[in-house]
């Protein structure tokens, strides 16, 4: 399972490892935790969506049961308090639940840049680039559309290009094995 950590629109990929060294897609989701416009305050506000992230997360590890989960961290980068806030936001929120309910064999953490680097060989690709870039090892994904127009949902799809980018990355950092086959996208 990949998670795209992330406060506003968090992604999951999951992926099954084949026998024969491919990788088959099984399923992708991202959510949105908007702000609400009827809040009592930014603080209850902020408890409601990291609760819902949370239940989501422990709702995903109890469909899937995933042995490895590779969490993408938000990285620096951020230029307002909002932005950082939502940004160790996701961070806690994806690590806690992760580490304290799933009961995964592996967690590994990558970042943004790596997984940009590996997909696309750019540091700072773009959001297309990786959904472009996803879809040449996944040909197969339906990715997520606007409700109102025929074109596919960038926000959504982007972050589970994401989440199957860090599955990506950890697999060409440190290759699982299965029936003595390395699996290597």
């Amino acid at each position: 399972m990949g998670v795209d950590c992330g406060f506003a629109a968090p992604g999951i990929a999951i992926v099954s490892a084949c026998a024969d060294g491919t990788l088959e897609f099984i399923d992708g989701e991202c959510i949105e935790t908007e702000r609400s416009a009827e809040r009592e305050s930014v603080a209850t506000d902020d408890f409601r969506r990291i609760s819902f992230i949370g239940n989501w997360l422990r709702e995903a590890s109890d469909t899937y049961r995933p042995d490895v989960v590779v969490l993408e961290l938000p990285m620096s980068g951020a230029r307002g308090a909002m932005a950082i806030k939502g940004m160790a936001y996701a961070t806690a929120i994806s690590v806690t639940v992760v580490q304290s309910y799933f009961n995964c064999k592996v967690l590994q953490l990558v970042s943004p840049y790596d997984s940009k680097r590996w997909c696309t060989l750019k540091v700072k690709a773009e959001k297309e680039e990786m959904i472009r870039a996803v879809s040449s090892i996944f040909p197969d994904i339906t990715w997520p559309n606007l409700k109102k127009k025929k074109a596919i949902d960038v926000r959504k799809s982007e972050a589970i290009a994401d989440s199957l980018a860090a599955i990506l990355t950890f697999l060409r950092i440190k290759p699982l094995t299965i029936s003595s086959q390395s699996v290597n996208p």
